[in-house]
């Protein structure tokens, strides 16, 4: 079984105790053992809105503008009878406008680790039905940086997923780039929260779009 959550904060690190509940159908152990993501502080670039990145889009065949409907999070199924597999979205504004469009920016996260009046996450819940559960974080950005300016992203999406098994945490896999990694559980460094959960650290850094565990 799939479950889609979208929330409107980034999982990062934070110094105040927030009591936290689990959306309705994300199992309470998924939120429990959410990842602590660490921005780097000099990092111009934050976890974005997923609607606004959507409102900055239009949707492409062939390179051609194929309709002048907004688009939002509650309409994106018009886009199936625009083209099939060959639509795409992309962005009004090119990546290298001067000024760089403010939403570009995304959204700091404040003193709890919400970015306020922003959906900048979204938790994927895959039950194998076997006592068997992946939960995958997904953290997105309305823009991210390359490395020497190459290789550039524009709504890009990161993640890191937990596997848990009999709703206890087993293996963690950390994306990075078009790959990634895959570890157990107990090897991966850890945050201690306020509550007293053990939560696998992860960084995100200028240039980089990747999930690290500890040197």
């Amino acid at each position: 079984m799939l479950l889609l959550i979208s929330l409107f904060f980034a999982t990062c690190a934070f110094t105040t105790q927030v009591v936290e509940r689990a959306p309705e159908g994300v199992p309470d152990f998924v939120v429990k053992y959410a990842p602590i993501v660490y921005l780097y502080s000099e990092d111009p670039w934050k976890p974005s809105d997923i609607a606004t990145q959507l409102n900055n889009t239009e949707p492409r065949v062939d390179f051609k503008v194929v309709s002048d409907q907004p688009t939002s999070l509650d309409n994106l199924s018009f886009l199936n009878g625009l083209g099939g597999d060959k639509v795409y979205l992309t962005s009004k504004v090119k990546p290298y406008a001067n000024p760089v469009p403010g939403y570009f920016f995304g959204v700091l996260p404040n003193g709890e680790g919400k970015t306020e009046g922003a959906v900048s996450s979204t938790i994927v819940v895959n039950d194998h039905g076997d006592g068997t559960v992946d939960a995958f974080y997904f953290y997105f950005y309305a823009f991210d940086r390359g490395a020497l300016s190459i290789g550039n992203h524009v709504g890009d999406w990161e993640h890191s997923m937990i596997r848990f098994v009999n709703k206890t945490p087993s293996a963690l896999w950390y994306s990075q780039h078009s790959a990634g990694q895959a570890f157990k559980y107990s090897a991966v460094q850890k945050y201690k929260d306020g509550v007293g959960n053990l939560r696998v650290s992860v960084y995100y850094y200028h240039g980089r779009q990747s999930r690290l565990t500890s040197r």
